[in-house]
Order: C-alpha cells, then structure tokens, then sequence
C-alpha cells in the first residue's frame, strides 16, 4: 500500500463536527508596505532556497490556495472576497504581509477567518487616514505647492463602508456566516507623514486619535498591532515616527508594535528602495508572520475553539516549517475505523479535522521517516461530491506534493473514483506522475477504509 493511499483512507475516516456560524475578522489598514511591495520573482526564489516557505506552493508553477483564509481588499469590488493566495494583488508583481499572516494564523484557527486589507500607497495618516476625532480638530495640511488637501477621511470612510456591507452581508464573505468577531487589527503606516513636518509633528497625536476611533468602532477590546516604521532607523524623522508609535502601546492596553527593522536587509540583493524594504519576498513574509505571531500572543483571539465549521466552501490549513520534527510521533496502521456519512455538510465537515490532525505530523512508514502536511477543499454537487487535495511530505533530502481529485456520490456518501499526481519539488523535476483508480470497498451508507484490489 502506498503512502498517498493511507492518506486518502484518513479522508473518509474523520468525525464530523457542529456548524459555526460565527466568523473572525481582522483588517488590515496602511500604505504601500501593507498593500504589498514583496517581489514575486524574489519569493519564487525564497520558495526554492528556503523550505519554511515550500508551503506557499501548489506544484512546480502555481502557488497554493489556503481557502480556510477568505481575503478581501481595497482593490475587490465591495462584496467580492477569495482564498488567500500569491497573486492577489493589481500589480501582479508583488504581494503583502497578508500571505504570511494568513497561512500562520490558519495554524492556530481551526474555523475559516475573513482578512480585510484597505491599503493605498502614498497614503498620510494626517490626510486620507484622518479619523473622526482627529478631522473634528480642522487642522488645514498643505502640500508642498501650498495647496489644500481634497481628500481627508477617504480610506477611513472605505474602512467604515466595507465594514457595514461586511456585516450586511456576511455571507457573500463566508458562506454560512451569519456575525462576525472582531480578532485584530494591523496599522503599518507612517513613511509619507515622517517627510512631511507638520504631519510628522502632530503624528503622535493623529495616531492617537485613530486609537480612540478604532476602539470606538470595533470594541475597546480588539487587539491592535502597530507595525513599526522600520526602513531606516538612523533617520531622526523615522525615529520620532516611532517614538509615536511606542507611546500607543505604553496608552492602551490592547496595543502592540511590532517591530519590523529587523528584517531590514541592506547588504543583501535589493528589489526596490528603502522605502518598500528592498522589495525583499523574505522581508515581507517575516513581518507578515510576526503580525500574526502577536495575536497569537495575546492568546485572547485564538484560544482553542470547541465548535469547528462545516461551511460548505473550501477549508485548507498553515503548511508550518518542514525543518522541525516534532517531539510525538504516531505510526499510522493499516486499518483504520469506519464512519457513517449521511450527508454532504457532515462529509465536508470531516475535512477540517483531518487538517489539524495532518499538519506537520512526523510519520513512520515501512521503516521510513516522513514529514507529512495536508490540505482539502470540499464541493459539494448535485451528483457527487468532489474533494481537491494536496499533499506534501518530505522523505530525508527528497520533497514531493501531490495534487488529486476524488469524487463520492452526492446520494451516498460512496466513494466513485481518484485521480493524483506527484510532483518531485527537486531541481530540473518537472514532468508530474498521474494515475487514475477506480475506488475500493463499501457496503451501502458505510465507507470501510481498507485496501482492496489496484490500490493496495
């Protein structure tokens, strides 16, 4: 019997669980850092260098989908939200801190979760960003040419505008939503207010402000984390930028500043300027995770959760570093018990704990030592239910990801046939392996998971 088949045997051998209905979001607020300057060819690299990363990739030319991380941003149509993946972005040449934020916080989530990214580039604290409190005190900016600003409040209005329809709607987000919990906030703003006088000299107390305001309209008990302005530290504008930043944390007790200089890379190969951070893939992606590492800290938002969703739409979980095997190490048999299926939401339920019980596991199999992740998306359908998969385990030096399809009938629960193909992830391995199978035994409304016939 093959590795791959013992998992698609764990598929069909999970409990189901009750339907959440409601969901966590966290929002995402800033300026062209947030909005995303990471270099896609530069990740494309770090992928290959690096396998903490080998997660963010769906075989050797795409880049994977965490559907269990709902997205929608600035630059969505409002109402419009999709998995989180590479790619997301306008300028398809970058991309954020949400890619890495996701993924990590889908390690500690077991229910599906909603990002809401509202981010411009070029973008001021002191003008677009005004809040309420701060627009009350009619403080008159400038430009350079002496011009008054035509845009206060703009991107505030877009985060109160796609908040309600958010909350109108929770469905067109999350299918079966029906409420929402306010998990987090991330501001990483401050660049464009440092190089303006004025803006920089009353930042503090802007950012203050937009504090109150925030507390105001989502609760005094959301976590905020502040991303420090990390580009270049030796700048006295920078540092007072950051002074600002701090007090925050020193005012309000949900507050948190995460710094960000030190993942600043200055004699490594650069892809854009200081101002992005070098355009650096690794750089974005470690300040995406220590976001998220920050909620998890607090432990207030990602405490266990007792009621695990069923929602119908695609479920997948964080792929974590390979380079780390844990401490426990369950040998997997090969029987493994039977359950009833009587419906698709309690077969597209299972899913979600196959993840927990499949991320990162170490696994002995026939005398060999695997390091094994797996993520599912389940669709239901008139007639069959299709489940698209992917699997990767590392064996010593050697990486590998699977993509497959199975279907079971829509009326029974019975498995009808699989189709997989394994990628090798080594350099100039590019021709993927496929086999197609028709399924193995069952007796009616009953899956066995045992081997019979071509699979074994």
């Amino acid at each position: 019997m093959t590795l791959y088949y013992h998992v698609l045997l764990l598929v069909a051998c999970i409990a189901s669980f009750s339907v959440a209905t409601t969901y966590d979001v966290y929002i995402l607020l800033g300026q062209s850092n947030m909005l995303g300057h990471g270099d896609i060819g530069h990740l494309q690299q770090v992928i290959e260098e690096e396998e903490e990363y080998f997660y963010l990739r769906n075989g050797p030319n795409n880049f994977a989908r965490n559907s269990k991380v709902q997205i929608t941003t600035s630059e969505f149509d409002v109402g419009y939200a999709t998995s989180l993946t590479v790619g997301l972005n306008k300028n398809p040449e970058y991309f954020g801190p949400d890619i890495s934020l996701g993924w990590t916080l889908s390690k500690y989530k077991r229910d599906e979760f909603l990002l809401v990214k509202v981010a411009k580039g070029g973008t001021h604290l002191a003008i677009e960003w005004q809040s309420p409190s701060a627009a009350a005190q009619n403080i008159d900016y400038r430009t350079p040419e002496g011009e008054s600003y035509a845009d206060y409040g703009t991107l505030w209005q877009q985060v109160m505008d796609r908040w309600q329809h958010i909350q109108q709607y929770p469905q067109r987000y999350i299918r079966g939503a029906t409420s929402w919990r306010m998990a987090g906030i991330v501001w990483w703003q401050g660049w464009n207010d440092a190089f303006d006088e004025p803006m920089r000299l009353r930042y503090e107390q802007n950012l203050r402000y937009l504090m109150q305001d925030l507390q105001t309209l989502f609760g005094t008990n959301v976590p905020i984390v502040i991303g420090e302005l990390g580009q270049d530290v030796s700048l006295p504008e920078v540092q007072q930028i950051q002074e600002a930043q701090l007090k925050m944390k020193q005012e309000f007790s949900t507050v948190t500043v995460v710094p960000t200089s030190p993942y600043v890379y200055p004699s490594l190969e650069q892809f854009d300027g200081i101002h992005h951070y070098y355009g650096r893939a690794d750089t974005v992606l470690q300040i995406g995770t220590a976001f998220a590492m920050a909620f998890v800290e607090e432990q207030t938002t990602l405490a266990p959760t007792a009621v695990p969703t069923t929602s119908l739409i695609p479920t997948t979980s964080h792929a974590p570093s390979l380079s780390t095997k844990p401490t426990s190490s369950p040998t997997w048999s090969s029987q493994a018990p039977s359950i009833m299926i009587t419906s698709q939401e309690e077969f597209c339920a299972s899913l979600t704990e196959l993840e927990v019980q499949m991320t990162n596991n170490f696994i002995q199999w026939y005398g060999l030592d695997f390091i094994f992740n797996f993520t599912c998306a389940c669709f239901p359908g008139d007639t069959a239910i299709s489940i698209k998969c992917d699997a990767w385990y590392r064996d010593g030096d050697y990486q590998f990801l699977y993509d497959e399809t199975m279907e079971y009938s829509a009326d029974t629960g019975l498995p009808h046939a699989l189709t997989w193909c394994e990628y090798s992830t080594q350099p100039g391995a590019t021709t993927p392996h496929c086999e197609s199978y028709e399924y193995c035994n069952y007796q009616t409304n009953r899956m066995f998971c045992s081997c019979v016939g071509s699979l074994c």
